[in-house]
């Protein structure tokens, strides 16, 4: 007989095992995946709700996929018939072609996700952000860079939901307006990174993040049209910052860079596309030009 005995095959709790080590590590290929998912088809079949206790996953790392489709994405993400990863923490499905729907299953199969990674999916909608708000209230993480059909509205209204446990934002090229700028500042009081880089945001607006959000630190500007007022307000974090990106900022000058190596001396500091003739670098501060 060529075909092994039931009693020989894996049981469905040892390929979960095997499944949820391999998500945590975030090593995974095509044929990983299609095996994850043939054993959520399996856990779906079998009605073995009982063994969820063996899914102690708390990173799904599936980005940049290409092999998946939406639909076998949301059944890794549910585990099928609504059935959750209860530890699931984590979620990076960056560049995966997600849409709505994905966010939807995952928001109801786990309320407690803390790290959430959509940058890349411009299918995703306002709609999402509302179910995020409405059921993961414990979001900490929230990467949402170059889904283009997002508005500052549905950022906003996620940030009033959740926006107090919020410490980083990767807005970087999203359509920000004055009321995502405005729930930024009332609603993000523990903001430690942020990322505007690429937006529409002007110097007021990035005046009136400094003055609400004393906690940051990391901060990402490129391209937006800052001057020395911003590196002064900027100057009274001096004792937070740990990294500040303010590349292809076509106002400010090399006195301005001059100034912020000196107000922080132990800053990584990133100024692409500067005219930084006459700036002298501290031995403390790394200046990225």
């Amino acid at each position: 007989m060529n075909k092994r005995s039931q009693s020989e095959a894996p049981s469905f709790e040892d390929g979960a095992k095997k499944f949820a080590k391999v998500v945590v590590v975030g090593e995974y290929n095509e044929r990983i995946l299609r095996n994850a998912y043939s054993l959520a088809q399996r856990a779906v079949e079998n009605d073995l709700r009982h063994n969820l206790t063996s899914l102690l996953t708390k990173r799904l790392d599936l980005s940049n996929n290409s092999c998946l489709s939406e639909g076998e994405l949301i059944t890794l993400a549910r585990l099928g018939n609504g059935m959750p990863f209860p530890f699931l923490e984590e979620v990076d499905v960056q560049n995966s072609n997600v849409s709505d729907r994905f966010i939807d299953a995952l928001s109801l199969a786990s309320p407690n996700l803390l790290r959430l990674n959509l940058n890349g999916n411009p299918m995703i909608s306002d709609s999402a952000l509302v179910m995020l708000a409405l059921r993961c209230k414990g979001l900490q993480e929230l990467k949402v860079s170059s889904c283009a059909s997002l508005t500052g509205r549905g950022i906003a209204f996620a940030l009033k939901s959740f926006g107090s446990k919020i410490l980083s934002l990767d807005l970087k090229g999203a359509s920000l307006d004055d009321i995502c700028i405005t729930a930024i500042c009332q609603h993000c009081p523990n903001l430690e990174a942020l990322s505007i880089s690429g937006t529409a945001v002007n110097e007021e607006g990035v005046l009136s993040i400094l003055s609400h959000c004393l906690s940051l630190k990391r901060l990402e500007l490129s391209g937006l049209p800052i001057s020395s007022a911003t590196i002064t307000r900027l100057s009274a974090l001096f004792n937070s910052m740990d990294f500040i990106d303010v590349s292809f900022c076509a106002d400010l000058s090399a006195t301005d860079i001059q100034f912020l190596i000196d107000s922080f001396p132990n800053v990584e500091i990133r100024a692409f596309g500067l005219d930084l003739a006459g700036v002298v670098q501290s031995d403390s501060c790394a200046l990225i030009f």
